[in-house]
Order: structure tokens, then sequence, then C-alpha cells
């Protein structure tokens, strides 16, 4: 069958983000992409990507998770359990929600906490 869309961004009950402080945002990135387009297959929802227990134990290598304290679409407490007792895994948690991470200065310390993580993970100093 055909997918069945809903706007990305938009209004409650025809949208699947709906906060107006996050309106510009979008606007500014479909601006800035002319492929881009404000929908989405509704059926994503059926199939979002979904944590599988025992994956975090399984990887060996170090991992950072940046995580938004305000986050309304991904749990900052979900994860923070999930990495809990794993030594190689390390949170960095910002003062911010969830869309913050990529702009302005949430997003420069973001990526410095990456650099950092990243130099010490690969011992370069």
């Amino acid at each position: 069958m055909r997918p069945r869309y809903l706007a990305v961004y938009g209004r409650p009950g025809e949208a699947f983000f709906t906060d107006p402080a996050l309106m510009e945002r979008f606007r500014a990135a479909a601006a800035g992409s002319p492929t881009w387009e404000n929908r989405i297959a509704a059926r994503f929802l059926l199939h979002a990507p979904r944590y599988r227990r025992g994956t975090l134990e399984r990887i060996r290598a170090p991992m950072l998770f940046s995580l938004a304290a305000q986050d309304v679409e991904v749990s900052p407490v979900f994860i923070k359990g999930l990495v809990a007792g794993l030594p190689h895994c390390r949170v960095a948690e910002h003062d911010a929600a969830h869309f913050d991470l990529y702009h302005g200065a949430v997003f420069e310390q973001v990526v410095a906490d990456q650099a950092a993580f990243l130099a010490k993970a690969l011992d370069t100093g």
C-alpha cells in the first residue's frame, strides 16, 4: 500500500512535532534544504528505532551519550539507567531540551565534550 503521511512539524493533531518553540527551527531546516519535505510516513511510528536489551553490554568501544536534561523525545532517565555500571559508557548531560543540542552555545559544548571524549578514547591527549 502507498504510505500515509503526516507533517513532521505543525499543529497538534496534524503533526509529529507540535511544540511551537520548534517551529522556527524546522522552518529554517526546510529553507536550507531544497529536497526536504515536511512529511513523514505514519508507519515510521510503528517501527521507530528501539533499544534492544543487551546491546550496550556487547559493544566494547568507549561510548559517550550526550543527553538533554529536559528532553521529551528521548528519556534521559532511561538512557542513564541503561549505561549505569557500564565502564565503557559515559554520559554528558546538558541543561537543555532535545533540539537545543544541535544549536548555539549548547551545541558548542556538546562538540567540545565529544572532541575531548574522542581524544581520551584515542589517547591523543
